[in-house]
């Protein structure tokens, strides 16, 4: 896997970050760096700075430009903003997957499938399904403080700290 950086030129203004992070056209999107402006022959173009982390042969170029990207947002501003809180709650998801896959499950989704039947897995499964609910309400609590003003966006390793310990089994 190599690290590469694109823009992504679209003449739709009204984007959804979670569409270019998260959907099918763009799984290899990790972070968008900026948000900007620009006038290509007297169209005004919504650009994205991305990172991708790709396999090597991968056919990057395709990756170009897409015209149907989705989304409501008032300024390029709340777009970054919007951007920063999408990649807090990615962090969260990457940090809940990993812990269940150092329990030797593929991603914490597959640690609730045996919640809700009797297996030799059941009781560790509900006591780590608990533990990520209770991430997600410190998490959903913190981004809701960021968005009332009330704490500044952390870093990754900030937002990490502050989730609920792993339980100990």
């Amino acid at each position: 896997m190599i690290n590469k950086t694109k823009i992504i030129k679209t003449l739709n203004h009204n984007i959804d970050i979670e569409i270019l992070k998260y959907s099918s056209m763009f799984p290899y999107i990790k972070y968008v760096q900026d948000i900007f402006f620009e006038n290509i022959e007297g169209k005004e173009y919504i650009c994205f700075k991305v990172d991708f982390l790709i396999d090597e042969g991968m056919a990057f170029d395709m990756l170009e430009e897409h015209q149907s990207l989705q989304g409501d947002y008032t300024s390029v501003q709340d777009l970054v903003f919007q951007n920063r809180l999408k990649e807090l709650e990615y962090w969260v998801q990457d940090y809940l997957d990993q812990k269940a896959q150092e329990r030797g499950y593929d991603d914490i989704k597959s640690v609730r499938s045996y919640t809700g039947y009797t297996n030799k897995f059941q009781d560790e499964c509900i006591a780590i399904s608990q533990w990520c609910s209770d991430c997600w309400d410190v998490a959903i609590q913190g981004m809701n403080d960021i968005i009332n003003g009330i704490k500044p966006i952390p870093t990754k390793d900030e937002l990490i700290t502050s989730l609920p310990q792993f339980p100990i089994l």
